[in-house]
């Protein structure tokens, strides 16, 4: 069974993170805003322009990142499919020792943690957070996400 990609625009196997991490992309595109081109999608710490030359882990992989309008990273994104543990909070924050987001995701399949510079985000700092997404979204002028070169 397949499903398809919204940002890589073809069918990819449909495991359940698979489909945890397609959902959430459907939820920033259609229901913040945020452009397909802003979202890079499965990519190692390596091949981040800013850590190009950076000594990082070469077996760790972002599942999702949003950069903002100056190609800086934005908001980091981990995608479970089972129940969100503390150990994906560790994941998370480490992967972002690297990444340096403002703004993180842990994305499960029953429920969305938002951090912001490493805290939890109470549901009213999440909202304005979500607000701000949609904020920086719509200043998009397309083309601002290093991985793509159209």
């Amino acid at each position: 069974m397949t499903v398809l990609c919204l940002l890589r625009k073809e069918e990819v196997k449909a495991t359940p993170e698979e489909r945890v991490r397609q959902a959430f992309i459907t939820y920033l595109i259609q229901e913040k805003g945020v452009p397909k081109r802003a979202i890079a999608i499965e990519f190692t710490l390596a091949d981040l322009p800013h850590l190009k030359n950076e000594p990082v882990p070469v077996d760790r992989r972002i599942d999702l990142l949003v950069f903002s309008p100056q190609q800086e990273p934005l908001l980091l994104i981990e995608c479970k499919a089972a129940k969100l543990q503390p150990i994906n909070e560790s994941q998370l924050f480490g992967y972002n020792t690297f990444v340096k987001a403002p703004y993180l995701a842990l994305v499960g399949d029953q429920e969305i943690r938002f951090f912001g510079h490493e805290k939890f985000l109470t549901y009213e700092e999440m909202i304005v957070g979500l607000d701000f997404l949609g904020d920086v979204s719509s200043r998009f002028l397309g083309g601002l996400n290093p991985f793509h070169g159209d």
